[in-house]
């Protein structure tokens, strides 16, 4: 098992998986100025590229940092342009090592990953994923972790990456603790949206899951704007407020009017996922 390690996953993709393990990470390193390692797992470098690290040449770029700690046994390689977030890369070589993984079984993939972060002093290792059950490299994390996010959208096709999710930890026999499910992209009326998460939740998972407070809203142009710019939505909420009106009208800049409601409630989410981390880290002593 990797210590104090965060999985961010759920069978399905389109869930909002990498927004969700970004904003996060970056939220707990800033709030809370505690070192946080994001691995980006996608070998679509959907995280790496959103925080303008994907031409670096230092560190894991292209995902070989992490392919040469899992493979060649050498030094955890990773790279930071934001303070506390530290961030393992992806590019090329995360295909390679996924392909390479997928060919073992999933415990033994999962004792070479849990291998390669050992001994690391972070506060936190979050791990970003493609959908489980199609990446080798994902499988292994699922295999490895210690705690598990599991983001979900609000329509009900969404929702049934959590029984593909389930049936996966339970054919692997996995013990990661699960810290909870998070609605992404919801309607602000959502509670329908929440019913019908809570019984699929039942109806598939371990009992104790539970949605996560927080719901992240459906507000996808902050989101695009803020990947356009490699920020985060607390770094593009932050930048918004230097602009001036009448800068926003020359450059023809439009804000999105939920940005500030959209980060609230990722900062908010933050604090919950933190809490309840750290609760499986301390867990409370009896009396």
């Amino acid at each position: 098992m990797i210590a104090r390690s965060i999985v961010v996953g759920v069978g399905k993709g389109g869930v909002g998986k990498t927004t969700i393990a970004i904003n996060v990470a970056a939220n707990w390193a800033e709030s809370h100025g505690e070192p946080i390692l994001l691995v980006d797992c996608d070998t679509q470098a959907t995280a790496t590229r959103a925080l303008g690290l994907y031409d670096r040449t230092d560190g894991g770029d292209g995902g070989r940092g992490l392919l040469d700690a899992v493979l060649n046994h050498q030094k955890l390689h990773a790279t930071s342009n934001r303070g506390d977030l530290w961030v393992c890369t992806a590019g090329p070589h995360t295909r390679d090592l996924a392909r390479r993984l997928a060919s073992l079984p999933a415990v033994v993939a999962g004792n070479m990953l849990e291998r390669a972060f050992a001994g690391h002093d972070f506060t936190a290792v979050v791990f970003d994923l493609p959908p489980t059950g199609q990446s080798g490299l994902a499988d292994a994390a699922i295999a490895a972790g210690q705690t598990l996010v599991i983001p979900t959208g609000h329509k009900p096709h969404d929702l049934t990456g959590l029984p593909v999710l389930a049936s996966q930890l339970q054919n692997d026999g996995n013990d990661i603790t699960v810290l909870g499910v998070v609605l992404n992209a919801v309607p602000i009326q959502a509670r329908s949206t929440r019913e019908r998460a809570v019984e699929a939740i039942s109806s598939h998972l371990a009992d104790g899951v539970t949605l996560f407070d927080s719901m992240i809203r459906n507000a996808d142009a902050a989101m695009v704007q803020a990947g356009r710019c490699s920020m985060t939505v607390s770094e593009y909420s932050a930048w918004a407020k230097t602009v001036s009106i009448r800068r926003r009208i020359a450059g023809g800049l439009s804000i999105p009017s939920n940005l500030e409601a959209l980060n609230a409630e990722l900062h908010g989410l933050t604090g919950e996922i933190r809490d309840r981390f750290l609760t499986v880290q301390h867990p409370p002593q009896p009396a």
